[in-house]
């Protein structure tokens, strides 16, 4: 009932509007003008995640930042306070990008849509999955459809500290899903190296390994094997 009640009162259209506010760009501040205009907080952070796109989370640095920007290194201070403080809009401006799931009175099809747009926004940016488990607390742009997300999984059967199990389990498959694909883009050839090891002694091995070699290069892997975890997470399953 409260999941219910929920989809009905934060609607799509609140959502958007809520995003939109937090997704305006800051006032100009006086920085220099760089190569493309003035420098606003917006695209000191649409900068800094080309920068991250690139080169990953380690290559992220002021002075990468500023040199994307055409500008000084100090010019950025007046747009940001800190690399923290940078992390904190680089986030927040991905979590803007994610759309609330299309209302379902079914809590299942909620939380297949959305640990879904989750994956698609971490594939796009894997560096956000590394960006959490180092600890940072993610952006709160996201939060009201992780409230609805948790009635969700309260709507299942789980409450209190077993529903934030049951969450943590699902978005700990998401980040091994993202980290995963993100290496087999890097290193393809890890699909199918086996190295020097036979299988032919161990023949359940045997059948299933080239199956899954081809298995998990299809687009719809994630969202398949979501739905055989969602199965079986209802209360009593």
């Amino acid at each position: 009932m409260a999941y219910e009640i929920y989809s009905e009162c934060f609607t799509k259209e609140s959502f958007n509007r809520m995003h939109e506010e937090i997704s305006k760009p800051a006032k100009p501040g006086p920085g220099r003008s760089g190569k493309a205009g003035r420098l606003t907080h917006a695209r000191v952070i649409k900068a800094a995640i080309n920068v991250v796109r690139q080169e990953g989370l380690d290559g992220l640095t002021m002075k990468r930042v500023a040199e994307q920007l055409g500008c000084g290194v100090m010019s950025l201070y007046h747009h940001i306070r800190n690399r923290d403080d940078l992390l904190d809009g680089m986030l927040d401006h991905v979590a803007a990008t994610i759309a609330m799931p299309p209302d379902t009175p079914s809590p299942v099809d909620h939380l297949t849509e959305f640990f879904a747009k989750l994956y698609a926004a971490f594939r796009r940016d894997p560096w956000i999955v590394r960006c959490l488990i180092d600890g940072h607390p993610g952006s709160p742009v996201i939060l009201p459809m992780m409230e609805k997300t948790m009635l969700a999984i309260e709507a299942l059967g789980w409450e209190g500290a077993e529903a934030g199990h049951v969450y943590h389990s699902l978005l700990h498959y998401t980040y091994g899903e993202v980290l995963v694909m993100d290496a087999l883009d890097r290193k393809p050839e890890f699909l199918t190296a086996r190295g020097n090891t036979s299988t032919i002694d161990f023949p359940a091995l045997e059948r299933t390994l080239g199956v899954i070699e081809c298995d998990t290069e299809a687009p719809e892997h994630y969202q398949r094997n979501l739905r055989r975890l969602l199965s079986s997470i209802g209360k009593g399953a």
